[in-house]
């Protein structure tokens, strides 16, 4: 077992904190199953505290930037590949509302691609796609896609100068509050874009109302997750890392019933075996049935890396 960090602010870089809640743990060290975007570890976190300066909510102690790498590094998630179809619905949603800020589709940088379901939607779609990832069996799931094929590289945003190229797009899709250094990461993305790029990135919002009347019992709160933003500290990080913002918007997940059923089983195992049980009643085949879900907790934000003068 690792010592874990103790970790100043990364927003205003203040020491000052209070707890909002204590560590709830099996284990100190992350894990490859505690790092898939499937896992089902809700309710298991580091203590997470409030910034007394700036309000910023994160986790400290946690462990180190290595060895939370390394986790990600050996991520094999066999339920997000059976699962692509639902991560297609939401991907080319999004892609449209995106395209409704660059409509020219032209260079496009995905930071965290997986499996390379964003990057093959937006490739058919006409956009020129690089893409990085630190697991190296979901480089190798995406680079079994066509449109893929040596599009994507394994490592982090840290790697970023492994392509040449200035990018007008920059995607992160639920990466942010995964990193250590979140204000690097986005200060790193505007180095990339050229000027008037677009920043496209989803994330978790705890100021929000669902957030809030869950308390504790949030979903989100789980070990992978290392910083909690909402629309104040969000957008205070894009300001002082280069951008503009132009959108916050409502982020929607579409999933099938199967997967709703199997994160139901983690969260509220009563009402997942109602939903299977109704599901074999009805001859239901949960796995083609897909469901858009948005309960105000998740958000969408588009910013506009700033010209410089």
């Amino acid at each position: 077992m690792s010592a874990l960090e103790e970790t100043k602010c990364n927003l205003c870089g203040s020491d000052k904190f209070t707890v909002v809640y204590e560590a709830q743990l099996k284990s100190e060290d992350p894990d490859s199953a505690s790092c898939t975007c499937t896992n089902t570890g809700h309710g298991e976190f580091y203590r997470i505290v409030k910034c007394n300066k700036c309000g910023l909510i994160y986790c400290s102690p946690r462990p180190s930037e290595q060895i939370t790498f390394d986790s990600y590094s050996e991520v094999c998630d066999s339920v997000y590949k059976e699962q692509e179809h639902g991560r297609v619905l939401t991907f080319e949603k999004l892609l449209k509302e995106l395209e409704g800020y660059c409509p020219g589709k032209g260079k496009i940088l995905d930071i965290g691609a997986s499996t390379g379901v964003f990057l093959n939607c937006a490739a058919g779609r006409g956009w020129d796609v690089q893409g990085i990832e630190p697991s190296v069996w979901c480089t190798e799931e995406a680079s079994k896609k066509e449109l893929l094929k040596g599009r994507i590289v394994s490592g982090t945003y840290r790697d970023i100068e492994k392509f040449s190229d200035k990018f007008d797009v920059i995607s992160m899709w639920d990466v942010i509050e995964h990193l250590h250094d979140p204000m690097n990461a986005l200060e790193t993305c505007a180095g990339k874009l050229k000027d008037g790029g677009l920043l496209a990135l989803t994330t978790i919002d705890i100021g929000s109302l669902f957030a809030k009347i869950s308390g504790k019992r949030w979903p989100w709160l789980m070990k992978m997750h290392l910083y909690y933003f909402d629309r104040k500290t969000i957008e205070a990080y894009l300001k002082e890392s280069g951008f503009e913002l132009l959108a916050v918007k409502p982020y929607v997940h579409v999933i099938s019933l199967e997967y709703l059923i199997f994160k139901m089983d983690s969260l509220f195992r009563p009402a997942g075996f109602l939903m299977r049980l109704l599901s074999k009643i009805l001859f239901i085949n949960a796995k083609f049935i897909h469901i858009p879900i948005s309960l105000g907790d998740c958000i969408t934000i588009y910013a506009l890396k700033v010209k410089k003068s």
